[in-house]
């Protein structure tokens, strides 16, 4: 009877492999989106309590070599410079910004541009390629936070429901919208509110429920950011087809 010898193996690591630190380097960027979401709120509720009159003044903001440059067709010429000098003052603010653009380099220079197509992900034959030289100015903050918090509300929610915050604010992230003072602050309250799970749900039987939450909501954040990236796309070697079912599953949770 032969015997059977036991072989010790050990299994991969996969921690190092490119598209963990994809991962990785995608969910750093999220974590300085919902830092940049809490400073811009706050920032905000100051500049409002100074200049009522702008709460509904429609404008962005972009990086612009170490500092922060206010973009709008509603704010005269004046006010806007002023908004700008109020924004570059925080220097939270601007560090925050600035730790984003390194941190965007570090998850797609010199990566794949990858593309949802149905149940796999599509390498479109681009390539990141000095986002160094591209990032700054690309970027339109305000845009991409709202973009984050429509993203957040397109699925998980009742369609016989409303929503409130734990004070009564009414939830509604899929209409969000931050390009104004006044609509940014709201949009953080609201971000807040599902990253930390005190949503209060309204059901349309009358009955309440409490605690939705979705702590990996800035995790869209990069992917979003990186459509601005155009400049930065070169061709590369060659493409393929991912399958969402195997080596596609890490970037699947990407995009």
């Amino acid at each position: 009877m032969t015997s059977v010898q036991q072989v010790s193996t050990t299994p991969p690591d996969i921690s190092d492999a490119q598209p963990m630190k994809q991962f990785r380097a995608i969910a750093q960027v999220g974590q300085d989106t919902q830092a940049l979401t809490g400073t811009v709120t706050a920032a905000f509720k100051s500049i409002l309590a100074q200049r009522p009159d702008l709460a509904d003044a429609q404008f962005d903001f972009v990086s612009d070599g170490g500092k922060l440059k206010v973009v709008s067709n509603d704010l005269s010429d004046s006010d806007r410079k002023w908004l700008e000098g109020q924004l570059n003052a925080n220097t939270t603010l601007v560090n925050q910004v600035q730790q984003f653009n390194t941190d965007m380099v570090s998850a797609y220079d010199g990566t794949q541009q990858v593309v949802a197509n149905g149940t796999s992900l599509r390498e479109t034959g681009q390539q990141y390629q000095n986002v160094a030289g591209a990032i700054d100015g690309s970027v339109k903050f305000l845009s991409m936070i709202q973009q984050v918090a429509n993203k957040a509300g397109e699925t998980g929610w009742f369609n016989d429901a409303t929503y409130t915050d734990a004070q009564g604010g009414a939830i509604d992230l899929a209409k969000a919208r931050t390009t104004s003072l006044a609509g940014m602050i709201d949009t953080g309250r609201q971000l807040d509110a599902l990253v930390n799970g005190t949503i209060v749900t309204h059901l349309g039987n009358g009955e309440t429920s409490y605690g939705v939450t979705n702590p990996g909501a800035f995790l869209s954040a990069g992917p979003t950011a990186a459509t601005g990236l155009a400049s930065a796309l070169v061709p590369s070697p060659g493409s393929s087809d991912w399958s969402a079912a195997t080596k596609g599953q890490v970037v699947d949770r990407l995009v």
